[in-house]
């Protein structure tokens, strides 16, 4: 019997790579994610948009010998390592080479040697726990995730607590529609995934230049140029890949293949700083975080910081502001008056014109931050609904396709699902009979379902955003959560007094 057809998936990230030589290609390469101003194309920059962002470029390549061919795909960001792994438990025969454009640091990556992963992600149980199931690694995230994580302190910008989960669940807990979201570490999340996969499947040290499109007879491949590898230094060619998944985030190299729309300034912008052994050198600003999150709401701005596990544990604090309530916008950085270039005095400048006044718990949370970790921030995001005309060969996923602010906590959950659900249709064609390399029906599937659920939650999003920087402050959320959690009751008094009236009905009947 023949054996059938079988795509070769390779990834490349916004910064890609390219397979050894002598070897089977195949690609595979970590994120560089971007801050403002939107670049073009061709321009990389090395620090994220936010912790929840993670690039890279899935290529698939049809071949035709692959009976000698047996390691799955593999990826530094969440979404592919896990679509990886998702494919991988089918034994499908998905060689890969991951490649990293840093320039430093050792052949096979180690987690955490490129650069800072981000803080903690609290997984869903209908997004990234759902995922998890499916690729077989739900057992592995509950030994390394933190339930006590979940927790939430909110405070008033004069230093009045006005919640406190940890204290009073009952009364002073969120929505039951926010519970079992267990928080797990960046970098302990990408390594389990890691190393779900086969040693030395990761390498770094080059970026992908371009992707272009060319006829090969009737049907469109890609052509998708490296440049600067590190051990040769020169740009190579990789030529005729059948389908192209962009997982590359926010400033996605992929995305102008199948739209014209780019991320544009949300408004909010602001410090991020870390406390990197808190528990040791920070015991107050440990204490005023608890174990999960701490929120300083005011009008149009917050401090947020949350806790982080392992070794002396760290503590990382966003101070954000709706720019547009000071008459600035997304060239804040140069507009505010302050030189973030030496950070040693652009830390107090900053808080002494957006968060004068403020209880002075809430300014060391940030004030007596590790300096050198302090990094201006910008959030972007794209158009809620965003959609494009399916095009055979291309498709995205996380970020590229949907990039949103993190203020509603669904970005990693709404990119596995992408994953997840993408891996399903590109299984089910693959035990199919059809014979289309470029998988535009299993795309089109994808995406129509991906496009309804991604604008659910860009909704979802822009409404916690409001609440975030509601010119109420923290009063804002805490009535929220209130009001949802007694619309939770009332449906579950409903749904008891239905099933009460069916059993009386049922019972009735059985007498007579």
């Amino acid at each position: 019997m023949t054996r059938p057809q079988l795509p070769r998936l390779v990834r490349v990230p916004d910064t890609d790579s390219l397979s050894e030589e002598g070897a089977p290609k195949a690609l595979v390469l970590p994120s560089t994610s971007m801050r403002n101003p939107v670049p073009a194309h061709d321009e990389l920059y090395s620090k994220p948009i936010f912790p929840d962002t993670y690039s890279s470029i899935v290529v698939v390549k049809m071949i035709r010998n692959m009976e000698h061919l047996s390691k799955p795909l593999a990826s530094l960001s969440q979404t592919s390592l896990h679509w990886s792994s998702r494919l991988g438990r089918r034994s499908l025969p998905l060689p890969v080479r991951y490649y990293s454009q840093a320039r430093t640091g050792p052949k096979v990556a180690v987690i955490g040697e490129a650069r800072d992963q981000g803080g903690s992600l609290d997984l869903h149980p209908d997004g990234g726990q759902a995922a998890l199931k499916l690729a077989g690694l739900f057992p592995q995230f509950q030994a390394l995730s933190r339930p006590e994580g979940e927790v939430l302190k909110i405070y008033l910008p004069d230093g009045k607590l006005i919640m406190d989960e940890g204290s009073d669940p009952e009364t002073q807990g969120r929505p039951q529609e926010m519970h079992n979201r267990p928080e797990i570490d960046r970098r302990l999340l990408r390594k389990m995934l890691l190393d779900s996969l086969e040693p030395g499947t990761v390498k770094w040290g080059t970026k992908v230049k371009t992707i272009q499109t060319k006829k090969v007879g009737a049907r469109e491949v890609f052509s998708i140029q490296v440049e600067a590898h590190e051990e040769t230094r020169d740009d190579r060619l990789l030529l005729d890949y059948d389908l192209v998944v962009g997982a590359d985030g926010a400033f996605s190299r992929v995305r102008h293949l199948l739209t014209p729309a780019r991320p544009y300034f949300s408004g909010i912008a602001g410090l991020d700083v870390r406390i990197s052994s808190a528990d040791t050198s920070r015991p107050a600003q440990v204490s005023r975080c608890g174990k999960g999150m701490c929120l300083t709401l005011g009008p149009n701005r917050g401090i947020l910081s949350q806790r982080s596990g392992g070794g002396a544990g760290e503590v990382r604090t966003y101070a954000f502001v709706r720019m547009a309530s000071e008459g600035l916008g997304s060239d804040w950085e140069s507009k505010c008056g302050i030189d973030f270039r030496n950070m040693k005095t652009a830390i107090p400048q900053f808080l002494h014109k957006f968060y004068s006044g403020w209880d002075e718990g809430a300014r060391d949370m940030v004030l007596n931050a590790d300096v050198e970790t302090a990094t201006p921030r910008s959030m972007w995001m794209l158009e809620p609904g965003l959609k494009w005309e399916t095009r055979p060969g291309v498709t995205l996923l996380g970020d590229a396709a949907h990039v949103m602010t993190p203020f509603a906590g669904v970005g990693v959950n709404v990119a596995m699902q992408d994953s997840l659900f993408l891996a399903q249709r590109i299984l089910a064609h693959l035990s199919s009979d059809a014979r289309d390399p470029s998988m535009a029906q299993a795309i089109k599937e994808y995406e129509s379902e991906m496009f309804e659920r991604a604008e659910q939650h860009a909704k979802q999003t822009l409404m916690y955003l409001d609440l975030f920087f509601h010119n109420r402050g923290g009063v804002a959320m805490v009535e929220h959560f209130d009001k949802v959690k007694a619309e939770e009751k009332a449906a579950s008094a409903y749904s008891r007094g239905e099933s009460e009236n069916e059993t009386g009905q049922a019972q009735v009947a059985a007498s007579g």
